[in-house]
């Protein structure tokens, strides 16, 4: 009974664990790009078109490489709302925070890669990854305690690595 409703929970993503993953996979990909390129060999011609009016259209040869940066991509602010404010509620599709432009047809989800996006490209171990993260925040939660040294959060530079560090302690919760 007990693992039927871990399970359920674990597989379910309107949760606010899933929120607060969802977020900070977002605010701090797993890697900085996602490498793509053209397959056609006699190229193709694209259009890109961002919510507020700015648009991208040319012809990209065949064999051309492209990388996808996924830290300018999960703070564009055409995509989110208070792109840089950590904030899980923004994963609640009721929520004010949730980015979504009905009249130009475009979802925050649109620019949200943390595992790769569409089939067949997904990444095969994207349900393993996200079920291990919840599980060993579950129990690093129920079994620690954990407390930050003065000092704040570590600000961004131009890669996925803090500028300074940050330091905590943990500590095994009482039985």
């Amino acid at each position: 009974e007990q693992a039927a409703a871990l399970t359920r929970y674990l597989s379910n993503t309107d949760t606010v664990l899933h929120y607060y993953i969802s977020e900070v996979l977002r605010l701090y990909p797993a890697t900085f790009s996602l490498p793509y390129s053209v397959a056609a060999q006699e190229g193709i011609d694209v259009a890109f078109g961002y919510p507020y009016g700015s648009e991208v259209s040319g012809h990209l040869p065949g064999g051309l490489g492209i990388s996808v940066v996924l830290p300018a991509m999960h703070r564009d602010p055409n995509f989110w709302n208070s792109p840089n404010e950590f904030n899980i509620n923004r994963w609640n599709e009721e929520d004010p925070m949730y980015f979504r432009d009905e009249e130009r047809h475009v979802d925050q989800r649109d620019a949200y890669f943390p595992f790769n996006n569409g089939s067949p490209r997904d990444c095969i171990g994207r349900a393993l990854a996200m079920m291990e993260i919840k599980l060993f925040l579950i129990n690093w939660i129920s079994n620690f305690e954990t407390t930050r040294f003065a000092g704040g959060v570590s600000t961004q530079t131009g890669t996925l690595t803090p500028e300074h560090k940050s330091t905590a302690s943990f500590r095994k919760r009482a039985a």
